[in-house]
Order: C-alpha cells, then structure tokens, then sequence
C-alpha cells in the first residue's frame, strides 16, 4: 500500500494518459500543446497552441477547471516553450512536472475525447 501523503507526479509518452515534454514539445495525451514551429538560424522555435485551444483541451482531460488553474497552467507553458527554444529540455520537463497535472482517468473517454480532438485539429475541423 503506498503512502497516503505521497502523490506521485510524473511525465508519460508521447500519446500516453498524460502530459508529455520532450524534445518535440509538450503534449497532453495526443493533444500538442506546445509544438515546434520552424528554425531560426539553426534553433527549433517552439510556440503554444492558442489559449483556447488548450483550454479545450485541459477541459475534455480533466473536467471543468477554475480560471486560476488555466491561467497558472497557460503560464507554465509559455515558460515551457521558452524553455524547450533554448534548448532546456530538463528545465522544461521539471515545469510540467511541478504543474501536478494528474493522469488522465482510465476509463477511456478523456482519451478518446482528447483523440477526437486532435484528429479534429490536425485536419483543420473545429471539434
């Protein structure tokens, strides 16, 4: 049995139940959040989807969040896409990790919303 005061926080694969930062950007299940964007003299520029593309997308994992919580993580992830942009994956990682964002629940729908959802954005359609 684990410790009742312990919560585990972690990072998972890309298009795993929850927030992935690596090399690529950050991404929540299949959802980017945070996508490369081109290359400026050799460097990959990384920018964060709009506001309320990602509110809808920390919305169909999760469930209804407070303002505070959207705007606390929306600052995150601008800090994030700094990051990765000069090349701190680490300290890109660490700042998603501290976001405590829990996993996606396991029973399946967030996932699929979530994959509704990309597909939906990847092809141009508004979902």
């Amino acid at each position: 049995m684990g410790d009742p005061f312990v919560i585990r926080r972690r990072l998972f694969r890309r298009d795993g139940a929850g927030l992935c930062c690596d090399e690529d950007g950050l991404a929540l299940g299949p959802v980017p959040l945070v996508a490369v964007s081109g290359e400026t003299r050799g460097r990959r520029q990384f920018r964060l989807r709009p506001a309320a593309e990602v509110t809808d997308a920390l919305q169909l994992a999760f469930g209804p969040l407070s303002g505070e919580t959207i705007e606390r993580s929306l600052a995150t992830f601008e800090r994030i896409a700094a990051f990765l942009k000069d090349g701190e994956i680490a300290c890109a990682a660490i700042a998603a990790v501290r976001l405590c964002l829990p996993e996606i629940e396991a029973d399946g729908v967030a996932e699929d919303r979530l994959t509704c959802s990309a597909r939906a954005a990847s092809s141009g359609v508004q979902a």
